[in-house]
């Protein structure tokens, strides 16, 4: 629970301008991710010499960001003051910000309480807890200098690598194999620093590449990246930087040669498994994507949420029937809350639809939004996903009524998607999809009928009568994608 901040560097700086520019930008991360930690600060620097020799430098105090600004002020004035002199840049700065969990707190700040932590030949600045840490000192029988889970960290590099510079993919399956809990850490080999190894699995860690300085500056948040400062400021507008976010459960590789950067990435976690559960409302989209899913060969199963609006009967009798027609599981999850408290929809309304809301009016705009019906829809749809071991979440969601539905969008899924990571536990993993996404009415009924879907057991309408009403803005589509479609409908409309 900290924040980490620091840089890489991969070319020469230019000058002593460069140098103060990239010094000056890592001292703002710092300061800024001071939001996240108050209990003490760290910041070690490691280099090579012009002679080739290595020169380490360490800074640790305990305070207030007030003392924390003017602390790295001096410290970077050393820094750089040193390396004018000598020629003895430095490669590598990881800094510490730190949180002190209640269940670490230490009385008395001394040096071994304060990160970066050094173990051997490794040091590590690190975000998160480790939960395992005891037993991870036990197996590498290194006993820490204080009682902080973090060390755990360098301990298990040292232990693992030694002197080594190891693959990312070693790193991957020593932190799979070994470590247990969150995190977002930095690792250097001090003697050789040369390479920098970031990893995180759910705490977050944002990347700005500065290919001008040639170097990479790393931060907790992305906020902290864009920060106040001048400099940052022309930063947003300037094609040399770029601003990432490190991708949730990756391990990240930077390393130098001849000048030039080499990033190499391996993901923590395995794929997804081919269960998928689709969040059924028994119509024509959330059906012809469970028909997409079964021709892909996935498992599927149905959730149906029981929300009270006026076609909730009918809707529950198709999606009955559509798990019958597949012979899979059917969730049927109820949430009354929408319209007992919620309201603010006519589909709570009787016959208000109808006749207000007929044909390409009802089909054109939202008159019948539901607020925020899909992400509460999908956010417990991902919890009993990851409760019944579903690797994917499926939606209904159209290219069609994305022009009434802002939550029918493409790009709405596309942000919940960044969102699955920190959604679920570290041990789980669900992804969502959209098979139908891309498609206008016409395509999905033609898809629908390319994959035998049960199109003849759906309910479209938001009518509950004996057929549909043939009136409605969903209806009114349906009708027309399948005439578009050159197909017939195979459900009746009372007006036939």
């Amino acid at each position: 629970m900290c924040s980490i901040a620091g840089l890489f560097r991969y070319g020469v700086w230019a000058n002593s301008t460069e140098m103060n520019e990239a010094l000056d930008y890592l001292n703002a991360l710092i300061v800024s991710g001071a939001d996240r930690g108050r209990d003490s600060f760290g910041v070690l620097a490691a280099g090579v010499t012009d002679n080739g020799h290595v020169h380490l430098q360490k800074r640790k105090w305990p305070g207030s960001p007030l003392e924390l600004s003017k602390g790295l002020q001096g410290y970077f004035a050393q820094v750089a003051a040193q390396a004018s002199l000598t020629g003895e840049l430095p490669s590598v700065i990881i800094n510490n910000d730190r949180a002190e969990p209640t269940t670490e707190w230490v009385a008395l700040k001394l040096d071994d309480a304060i990160q970066p932590f050094e173990t051997g030949a490794w040091a590590i600045t690190h975000n998160g807890t480790i939960a395992n840490d005891k037993e991870v000192f036990e197996r590498c029988a290194s006993y820490p200098p204080a009682p902080i889970d973090s060390y755990a960290l360098s301990t298990v590099f040292d232990y693992t690598f030694g002197d080594t510079l190891p693959s990312v993919e070693r790193v991957r399956d020593m932190l799979n194999a070994q470590v247990v809990g969150s995190y977002a850490f930095a690792a250097v080999n001090k003697y050789r620093p040369e390479m920098l190894y970031l990893g995180v699995n759910y705490k977050p860690l944002t990347l700005v590449h500065n290919r001008r300085l040639r170097t990479v500056f790393f931060t907790s948040l992305e906020g902290y990246a864009q920060s106040k400062s001048l400099w940052t400021l022309e930063l947003l507008s300037d094609p040399m930087i770029q601003i990432t976010r490190v991708p949730a459960y990756t391990v990240v590789q930077l390393s130098s040669f001849m000048g030039q950067l080499q990033i190499d990435y391996a993901t923590l976690r395995e794929p997804p498994n081919d269960k998928v559960l689709i969040v059924c409302s028994g119509g024509l989209d959330s059906t012809t994507a469970a028909a997409i899913h079964k021709a892909e060969g996935k498992e599927i199963g149905l959730v149906h949420f029981r929300y009270g609006c006026q076609a909730e009967t009918k809707e529950v009798e198709a999606v009955r029937a559509i798990g019958e027609y597949y012979q899979c599981p059917v969730y049927w999850i109820d949430v009354p809350s929408f319209s007992q408290v919620i309201g603010g929809s006519t589909l709570f309304q009787k016959d208000a639809f109808v006749t207000t809301r007929e044909g390409v009016s009802g089909a054109e705009f939202a008159h019948e939004w539901v607020p925020a019906r899909n992400l509460v829809f999908l956010s417990m749809a991902v919890a009993l996903a990851e409760a019944k071991g579903y690797g994917y979440v499926s939606s209904g969601i159209n290219l069609e009524e994305s022009g009434a539905y802002p939550d029918n969008e493409m790009e709405f899924i596309l942000r919940l998607r960044e969102v699955m990571p920190y959604a679920v536990g570290p041990n789980s993993r669900v992804e969502l999809l959209m098979p139908v996404g891309n498609m206008m009415k016409h395509e999905i009924v033609a898809a629908g009928l390319y994959h035998e879907a049960p199109l003849h057991l759906t309910w479209s309408c938001y009518g509950d009568g004996e057929y549909h009403c043939g009136k409605c803005g969903p209806d009114f589509m349906r009708r027309r994608a399948f005439e578009m479609a050159g197909a017939v409908d195979p459900v009746k409309y009372a007006d036939q």
